[in-house]
């Protein structure tokens, strides 16, 4: 008989039904851990491989020969692009181990974002309602459009045009009398100036009679 056959590879029998889920469970773990590594070994294949030349025909091609999926396929990938090997690393430190499907079905966030939410989680479902609503929040956030701004009325904007123009008048206005003022001003100068030469004169003359 074969020595690597069900048959003759010894195990504990478990000793209750709660024993034997336990059991199980850990299984199941192993399975998603073990899944999880050989899809990012996989992702990183094919994205050393094929590089930049990696399309939908390459993909059919994968796909046809070896019984993987198109969308298995496509998701490896991109885990192996999204995730470095330090961040994958940490998909096993949380308070509970995590599946395939958990991470494959959110690999349009983050890597930083998926740790953190991971991280704080207490129980799968706490992290699934967690990384759903991120996804909806980033969403929205992508596809709000910026207000528009607003239009003002032609009436409105017509009265505004006056105003405007009423300025540009009592502007020009005030311009108009400072050049008044200044002019009116530079007279007074040379009035001052011509009369100071008459009494500058006046003196000389006094003077020169006085001698």
């Amino acid at each position: 008989m074969n020595e690597n056959s069900v048959e003759t590879k010894s195990f504990i029998v478990p000793q209750n039904e709660n024993e034997l889920i336990e059991r199980l469970k850990w299984f199941k773990q192993q399975e998603d851990v073990s899944t999880v590594h050989n899809y990012y070994a996989l992702g990183k294949m094919i994205f050393a491989f094929y590089q930049k030349e990696y399309g939908k025909d390459k993909q059919q091609k994968l796909a046809n020969e070896t019984g993987f999926s198109k969308s298995t396929l496509y998701k490896c990938r991109q885990f192996a692009i999204k995730y470095p090997a330090e961040k994958v690393d940490e998909l096993f430190k949380g308070r509970f181990p995590l599946s395939w499907r958990v991470v494959a079905s959110n690999l349009s966030l983050e890597a930083d974002d998926f740790l953190k939410h991971y991280h704080e989680a207490k129980t799968p479902d706490e992290l699934w309602n967690a990384l759903q609503n991120s996804k909806k929040s980033g969403s929205a956030a992508q596809t709000e459009k910026p207000a528009k701004e607003k239009k003002i009325p032609r009436t409105e904007m017509e009265e505004k045009i006056r105003q405007y123009e009423k300025l540009i008048i009592l502007k020009d206005e005030e311009i108009d009398d400072l050049k008044a003022q200044n002019e009116k001003l530079q007279n007074q100068i040379r009035d001052l100036m011509a009369i100071n030469a008459v009494t500058e004169n006046f003196e000389m003359v006094e003077m020169a009679e006085t001698a």
